[in-house]
C-alpha cells in the first residue's frame, strides 16, 4: 500500500508539473493586441512598438526618398550630368528631409505591451593597460576626464500584465580582468610557441607534413582575422558584456499584433528582454566593441576605436550609428554608420559584405547586408 500510494503521488505530482508547463508554454505564445489610430500606417518600429504615420504622410516620403535614389542611381550611370545631379539631389535631399522631419512631428508609437524599466549604475575601475572590450547590442559612450569608467544600464522587459522581477534581475554587465586570446587572437610569439607545441605532441607520434602545413594555414588564417586587434594581444583587457538577452540565457520571444483601421499594421514576436548600455570612459588605449548593430552613438572618447560585428546577437535596420569628437584611429568591421564627424585621426572600413546605399560618410548610411526581417 504504501509503495502504490508514492506511486500515486509522484503520478500527480509529475501531472502538475506537465501541465505548468504547458501553461507557462502557452503563456509564452499568447499575443498581445493593440489598435493604433485610424488610416494610419507602420513608418518604422522599435523595441516598444511601432511608428505609425498618416497613409498619405507616409506616401510622400516614400515617393521623396524613391525620387533621391533614382537622381544618385542617373548620376552613377552616367544618365544625368553632374553638376546638373547635385542641384536636383541636394532639392531632393531637402525634401526628403522636410518630410521627415514632418513625420516625426505627427507619428505615433503604438505599444501591445507594458514596458517594465530597470536602471542601475556600476563604477568600473580600469585596468594600467586603458584597454577596453565592450559586447553590446545598443550601446551609447561619452568620454569623460574621471579616472575610472563608469557604467548605465536600462533595462527593459515587455509585459503584458504578468510580473517580470525575474527577467529584469537576468540583465546584467558582467566585467572580467582578464587576457582575451579567444576574442582579440594571439601574439606572433604565442603562435609559434603553438606551433611548436602541435609538432611536439605528447603522445611521441611525429606529425605527417600534410599535418603541419594543415595547422600552419589554420594558424595563419586565424592571426590574420585577428589582425586588427594587436594592441590587445597578449595583454590584460578589461572585458564588458551585457548578459541575459539570447534564449540560451533566459530571453524569450512574445507574440504581437497591432492594427490600425483602414490602414494597415505588424504582427510578430520580440525578445521580451532588451538593455540600453551606456558607459562614460577616461582617455584609454583602445576600445574594442563588439555588436553594434542595434544602435551606437559614440562622442568625446580619446583613444584607439575598433566596431565589429562580431558577438552581435541582434539587429535594428532603423537603429542610428554615430561617431563624433573622436581623438584616435577609428576601425570599422563589417558595422553600419550614419555618420563619422570631427574625427582626428585616420578611419578605416572593412566591409565583408555588401552596401546598401552610397560608401561615404557624409550623411548616408554605410550599412552591409539588405535581408531585412
Amino acid at each position: 500500500m504504501c509503495r502504490t500510494h508514492s506511486l500515486m503521488v509522484f503520478c500527480v505530482l509529475a501531472s502538475c508539473v506537465m501541465l505548468w508547463q504547458q501553461i507557462a508554454a502557452a503563456d509564452e505564445t499568447k499575443t498581445a493586441k493593440a489598435v493604433a489610430p485610424l488610416n494610419t500606417e507602420v513608418f518604422e518600429t522599435s523595441f516598444e512598438g511601432a511608428w505609425f504615420v498618416d497613409k498619405q504622410l507616409k506616401t510622400k516620403y516614400e515617393a521623396a526618398k524613391t525620387r533621391l535614389e533614382e537622381l544618385e542611381n542617373e548620376i552613377r550611370s552616367g544618365k544625368l550630368e553632374r553638376e546638373n545631379g547635385e542641384i536636383a539631389i541636394s532639392d531632393a535631399r531637402l525634401e526628403l528631409q522636410n518630410v521627415r522631419q514632418e513625420i516625426d512631428e505627427q507619428k505615433t508609437l503604438v505599444s501591445a505591451f507594458d514596458i517594465k524599466t530597470k536602471t542601475v549604475e556600476q563604477k568600473i575601475e580600469s585596468g594600467p593597460e586603458r584597454l577596453l572590450i565592450v559586447t553590446a547590442d545598443k550601446i551609447k559612450i561619452v568620454g569623460w576626464h574621471e579616472p575610472h569608467a563608469k557604467l548605465v544600464l536600462v533595462k527593459k522587459v515587455l509585459s503584458s500584465g504578468e510580473a517580470v522581477d525575474d527577467h529584469l534581475a537576468g540583465i546584467e554587465v558582467t566585467h572580467e580582468h582578464r587576457i582575451a586570446p579567444e576574442l582579440v587572437g594571439k601574439t606572433a610569439e604565442e603562435y609559434a610557441a603553438d606551433k611548436t607545441a602541435y609538432a611536439n605532441n605528447a603522445d611521441g607520434k611525429l606529425r605527417t607534413e600534410e599535418e603541419l602545413a594543415a595547422n600552419t594555414r589554420w594558424t595563419e588564417e586565424i592571426a590574420t582575422s585577428k589582425r586588427h586587434y594587436s594592441v590587445f594581444q597578449g595583454k590584460q583587457a578589461d572585458l564588458l558584456t551585457v548578459k541575459g538577452l539570447t534564449h540560451q540565457e533566459g530571453n524569450r520571444q512574445a507574440s504581437y499584433d497591432i492594427r490600425s483601421p483602414n490602414g494597415n499594421g505588424q504582427a510578430g514576436s520580440r525578445w521580451r528582454r532588451n538593455a540600453e548600455l551606456t558607459l562614460f570612459v577616461p582617455a584609454c588605449t583602445a576600445l574594442l566593441l563588439q555588436g553594434c548593430e542595434v544602435g551606437t552613438d559614440i562622442a568625446g572618447v580619446d583613444g584607439q576605436l575598433i566596431l565589429t560585428s562580431a558577438g552581435s546577437r541582434n539587429r535594428d535596420y532603423a537603429g542610428t550609428f554615430n561617431i563624433s569628437e573622436h581623438r584616435g584611429t577609428i576601425t570599422l568591421l563589417n558595422v553600419p554608420i550614419d555618420s563619422a564627424k570631427h574625427v582626428l585621426g585616420d578611419v578605416v572600413i572593412e566591409s565583408t559584405g555588401s552596401l546598401s546605399g552610397p560608401a561615404d560618410l557624409s550623411g548616408h548610411k554605410l550599412r552591409y547586408g539588405s535581408d531585412e526581417s
